[in-house]
């Protein structure tokens, strides 16, 4: 293989991956804006409000938008009706138009965050509006 095939290929490789990290950073909600961040009602934890399940499930997720494309964001699927999710930390207008609500895990949903099998991989989540209920 001759010196400029070699650099070509070499220089594709590299973009692929670069374009490969510039997506899970996105994802994960390190790089970009994904809308403004306001508090709930003042204070540490949203003020002491509770999020729990509307309906039947909630996902859960590392950031404020639903990505179910290659590398899903989903954090965890919290099922059974009216079951505590977490306390709410702040919150922000998603892309979706829908408020999505930054919550801090509770401890059982804490454990089974995991994708990797280590335990409390993920202390925090984003869950819409339109799939829990506030208390």
């Amino acid at each position: 293989m001759n010196k400029a095939v070699k650099i070509v290929l070499i220089t594709l490789g590299s973009l692929g991956l670069g374009a490969i990290v510039f997506k899970i950073l996105k994802d994960r909600n390190i790089i970009g804006n994904k809308g403004q961040d306001n508090p709930v009602s003042g204070g540490a934890g949203g003020g002491g409000k509770l999020a729990q399940v509307k309906g039947t499930s909630t996902n859960v997720r590392e950031a404020p938008v639903v990505d179910a494309g290659w590398w899903d964001n989903l954090v965890v699927k919290v099922e059974g009706a009216n079951k505590l999710i977490g306390s709410v930390v702040k919150t922000t207008k998603g892309e979706d138009g829908y408020t999505w609500y930054y919550l801090l895990l509770s401890p059982e949903l804490k454990d089974n965050s995991s994708m990797w099998g280590s335990a409390g991989e993920h202390t925090h989540g984003w869950a819409r509006e339109d799939v829990i209920n506030i208390i």
